[in-house]
């Protein structure tokens, strides 16, 4: 709520002035409601009630710590009230306490069995290492609820530990069921890609872009498939151009588009540098954008600033190769030979990329 106030106060107008008293009403109404049930808790200590609303206004405002000490509190007066036993345990989970959350629920699933439990024991599983337990979670979970938020949990999950045939069969099931939750596509494209199925991937991921041009997800996932469908690349740098223009000052868009003009035949470079120049400019430690410039400077026979661009992205990637590789090229082309041989030296410890 105050985020959101503190973005309407960009706007321009008289309206600036409502704004301001209305967000500042806003953050007093907060600090008065959090008074009143402190001085609740204060004067009856005992109380489930007092203790829960305290909780829940911090697990709200996302301070898991205190929230944990008012719900447990309350968990304490009354063990059996299962949405306090539930909140507490997301609590916990949210405050790095997976394995006091997973016994919170498996306490609470000996009496019940509602798939959102299910859903946040698999949160805790995954969290715990247990990648099988979790998956299996998610599946009691989807099973019970077929809702797009436990479809996506339990496809996201076998996506996110390479069970890539059992993802896409999951995904494309919630996808077809949903057909307007961008998540879902996206997780679709990452599936397919990770199938090698590049065709199916970038029209899948353009089409979620489409849905939501305001979620950047998609965008970046594409950005990352540029050239792997060659047949769709003008479709790729149509919605990678939108992309750019959406957020001039996103160091990722305006790479990724930079990289899908330099993927075109017969590739013009300025445009493409510039993008580059401004994506280095507000994030200078984006290694792949220093990389790509120095390419850049390379080909258009600019030899020192190529130089200071790799020198750079193997400042902060020392083991990057094909880096390595071509500052020895450039120190030998600017007759530079000791430094040179210290480069290609540095080739045959580095990693590929």
């Amino acid at each position: 709520m105050l985020a959101n106030c503190s973005s309407l106060l960009s706007s321009i107008g008289r309206g600036l002035l409502f704004l301001y008293v209305s967000c500042a009403l806003v953050n007093a109404g907060a600090q008065d409601n959090e008074q009143k049930l402190q001085q609740s808790v204060r004067s009856k200590p005992q109380d489930f009630q007092a203790n829960n609303a305290l909780g829940e206004f911090y697990a709200k405002r996302g301070n898991y710590t205190e929230a944990i000490r008012y719900l447990e509190a309350a968990y304490k007066l009354k063990p059996a009230d299962t949405n306090n036993a539930f909140d507490l345990a997301q609590a916990e989970l949210q405050a790095g306490d997976a394995g006091r959350a997973r016994a919170l629920l498996q306490n609470l699933l000996s009496s019940q069995d509602p798939p959102e439990l299910h859903n946040l024991l698999g949160d805790c599983e995954e969290a715990l290492g247990n990648f099988r337990e979790a998956a299996n979670q998610y599946q009691i979970a989807a099973r019970a609820d077929p809702s797009e938020s436990n479809l996506f949990s339990f496809g996201s999950e076998l996506l996110k530990h390479g069970a890539y045939p059992e993802a896409l069969q999951i995904i494309s099931f919630a996808a077809n069921r949903y057909p307007q939750s961008a998540r879902l596509r996206v997780a679709l494209g990452v599936a397919q890609y990770s199938l090698r199925q590049y065709q199916e991937a970038v029209a899948t991921l353009c089409a979620a872009v489409d849905m939501n041009p305001a979620d950047t997800r998609p965008f970046e996932f594409l950005g990352k498939m540029v050239g792997v469908a060659p047949e769709l690349s003008g479709e790729v740098s149509a919605r990678l151009k939108q992309f750019a223009a959406a957020y001039p000052k996103n160091p990722t868009a305006n790479y990724f588009y930079a990289m899908s003009l330099l993927g075109e035949p017969n590739a013009q470079l300025d445009l493409p540098r510039s993008l580059l120049e401004r994506s280095v400019a507000d994030a200078p430690s984006y290694a792949e954008a220093h990389f790509q410039l120095g390419n850049i400077y390379d080909e258009q026979g600019d030899t020192n600033r190529a130089i200071t661009e790799f020198e750079t992205a193997i400042r902060l990637k020392p083991d990057w190769k094909s880096a390595h590789y071509h500052l020895a090229q450039l120190y030998r082309k600017a007759g530079k030979p000791q430094l040179a041989a210290r480069e290609y030296e540095a080739v045959k410890n580095a990693s590929d990329r």
